[in-house]
């Protein structure tokens, strides 16, 4: 039995790394936060096996951010369009954390950082991923937007369509704690715990209403 078939019920993260000493130890942190953690040394080994039906999200362990890394990620979507990559570096300078952004990555993390940094990190790359996986996004009923005020409206319109907290962050000109601290207000408005519950509300707003919607034209018909 592989380690996919050990732990398939816990979110998997495909850790690409050249670094052994850092894979373990992030590993051993990473395993006691209940994620299968499946390692690869290189890019190549990492390459060779991953496609379109790969599930979880992508962590690229790199000492900067150069060519070589940007060429990575877009082998990494071209195979799997909504597989999140987080990219793990040695040391984190502000331009590289735009540039990498901006390019698509779902966050950026400094190696060697807390554990409940890096644990968030997965966590959220993982409800993208899982939204992304339930299909196309439905448009934002007129009883939730009128729960939000503008700048939730665009905020929660992102969040939806499976973009990450930092990539909203950098398109909205807005602080990442402002983006957390909004999104915090967001879900507690809708009484929801995640982005992945939010998608499920519009969901069934949009279903309620096309299910009035049927009714009413039964009834339209029946009289007629």
């Amino acid at each position: 039995m592989d380690d996919c078939e050990k732990n398939n019920s816990k979110p998997i993260v495909h850790w690409v790394s050249a670094a052994a000493p850092t894979e373990e130890r992030f590993e051993v942190e990473l395993l006691k936060i209940d994620f299968a953690v499946q390692l690869y040394t290189s890019a190549e080994e990492f390459l060779s096996s991953y496609d379109e039906n790969s599930i979880g999200c992508v962590v690229l362990c790199r000492d900067n951010f150069g060519r070589e890394e940007s060429d990575l990620y877009r082998h990494i979507v071209h195979r799997n369009k909504i597989a999140p990559v987080i990219l793990c570096l040695s040391s984190l300078d502000v331009p590289d954390v735009v540039r990498a952004i901006k390019l698509g990555f779902a966050d950026v993390v400094r190696m060697h950082s807390d554990v409940e940094q890096i644990r968030v990190s997965l966590q959220e790359a993982t409800e993208l991923e899982q939204t992304s996986r339930r299909g196309c996004f439905p448009s934002i009923h007129q009883e939730i937007l009128s729960m939000l005020n503008a700048e939730e409206v665009r905020i929660f319109q992102r969040l939806a369509e499976g973009v990450s907290n930092k990539q909203i962050s950098v398109e909205l000109g807005l602080s990442v704690r402002t983006i957390h601290y909004r999104k915090k207000i967001i879900f507690e408005k809708l009484r929801v715990c995640n982005r992945i519950e939010a998608v499920e509300l519009m969901r069934t707003y949009r279903s309620g209403n096309e299910h009035l919607s049927l009714i009413d034209s039964a009834k339209n018909n029946t009289s007629s």
